[in-house]
């Protein structure tokens, strides 16, 4: 009689697990309970049992019992050895104490009364399950290897070892997906205006499956005050892009928020985000106006304006009646800026210019008026003498004579005329004084 029960048991879970052999579709599951199995045991059919859990990069579950089916619908093994279907235990249940011990492995099969608490079913079996998949989602077919009996009748003659290993066993196991352990990392700890740098997003809860992992498409950078020049790019567990800050010297901060999407298929969608100061600058605009006073309109013509200061320097400005006559340079650092601007008209030397240069500290602008007035004419400077021709030194007139020299006479006479009368009375006197003196020495 035991031979024939044990018999038609092995015989009937051949069979069911022989019908069980395709692998149903995987279908995404929602996050629920580890007993999910519950409201989705199929009737007529050996079923594992196994808790669902969260994603964990591997396809092994621990199936904790096994309902065989005995050809009757919601009954499992044969003769009431599964009395209680609405409880199904595991191998610990039976070993949690002392007397449950000694009940379980020295007790009768027939034995009463159990100890207060004992599991109400005879018997269990439990094994090492594979899923088709180690990614998340919803299986409702598995593998087991390594099945053996527990329980107070596990000791009865049962043949087993038809299904000691077993494949296309129906069960029902959810696997969540994870929610990701992330850090975020820049590679440089400061980033100036219209600098390059490089971001990282590490996932740390990679349970050594890098297959497992979000394909680098299902890894998102959403950058702020920067853009992304590269594609992203997956290495194992770390996912990196390129970026470049903007260069408006305005933005004070740029923000780089990474993470995984919603297409990952083990990972929760979850993101992360990263703010990096950048340096202040001061930053200036230049306003340069041309204005005309008392210039036609007509002579207004299209000027060409240089400006330089300390290292910064412009050229080729043009200011015309197009752009009304002024022009705004802008993101001026005030580094660049010397104490002294040198502003130059390229082409506007046939007017007088004037200048004014005035500084806005409040709106950090500087005012630069060109403005442009008729040229005043000089006063006429009078003409040198001009030399009359001298002839060349031994040269003759046409009679042959010694040209005469036509150079007129520079300085006074009137003196040399007064010197020769006074050296001629002079000379009178001493005659005269001469004369006297002799005639007296003849007297005498």
């Amino acid at each position: 009689m035991m031979k024939n029960r044990c018999f038609a048991i092995v015989v009937s879970i051949i069979i069911c697990i022989l019908i069980t052999t395709v692998f149903p579709a995987v279908t995404f599951a929602e996050e629920g309970k580890a007993d999910s199995y519950w409201g989705n045991i199929p009737g007529g059919r050996t079923f594992a049992f196994a808790e669902s859990r969260y994603y964990n990069g591997t396809n092994y579950i621990e199936v904790f019992n096994v309902g065989f089916f005995m050809g009757v619908s919601g009954e499992y093994y044969a003769n009431g050895d599964w009395t209680d279907l609405s409880n199904v235990y595991k191998r610990e249940d039976y070993y949690k104490s002392e007397t449950f011990i000694e009940y379980t492995e020295n007790a009768s099969p027939g034995q009463l009364p159990r100890p207060e608490g004992y599991p109400t079913n005879d018997v269990g079996g439990d094994a090492d399950g594979t899923l088709p998949s180690y990614n998340a989602g919803t299986y409702t077919s598995l593998s087991w290897a390594g099945f053996s009996m527990f329980g107070r009748k596990a000791k009865l003659n049962y043949n087993t070892e038809a299904v000691t290993n077993a494949s296309g066993v129906t069960t029902y196991v959810e696997i969540w997906k994870v929610e990701p352990e992330l850090a975020l990392t820049l590679d440089r700890e400061q980033i100036e205006h219209g600098a390059e740098f490089t971001a990282s997003l590490t996932i740390n809860n990679h349970f050594d499956n890098m297959e497992g992992l979000p394909a680098a498409e299902e890894v998102v950078f959403v950058p702020k005050n920067a853009v992304q020049i590269s594609d992203t790019v997956k290495e194992n567990n770390q996912y990196t892009a390129s970026f470049r800050a903007v260069t408006d010297p305005n933005a004070s901060e740029l923000e780089i928020e990474a993470g995984v999407s919603q297409d990952a298929v083990n990972y929760k969608p979850k993101t992360l985000s990263l703010i990096q100061a950048l340096p202040t600058q001061d930053i200036w605009s230049i306003n340069i106006e041309k204005r005309w006073d008392g210039v036609p309109e007509s002579e207004r013509k299209e000027v060409s304006i240089a400006i330089s200061s300390g290292s910064f320097y412009i050229s080729g400005l043009k200011l015309n009646s197009e752009n009304d006559w002024s022009e705004t340079i802008a993101d001026v650092e005030a580094t660049a800026l010397g104490e002294h601007f040198k502003v130059t008209e390229q082409d506007g030397e046939r007017f007088a210019l004037s200048q004014e240069i005035t500084l806005d500290e409040a709106n950090r602008k500087i005012n630069i008026i060109l403005t442009n007035r008729p040229a005043v004419s000089p006063s006429e400077p009078s003409p040198e003498p001009t030399a009359p021709p001298t002839a060349p030194a031994g040269s003759t007139d046409d009679n042959g004579n010694s040209p005469v020299d036509t150079t007129p006479k520079t300085g006074d006479d009137a003196m040399n005329s007064a010197f020769l009368a006074v050296l001629a009375i002079a000379a009178g006197g001493v005659c005269t004084a001469m004369i006297l003196y002799k005639k007296r020495c003849r007297k005498t």
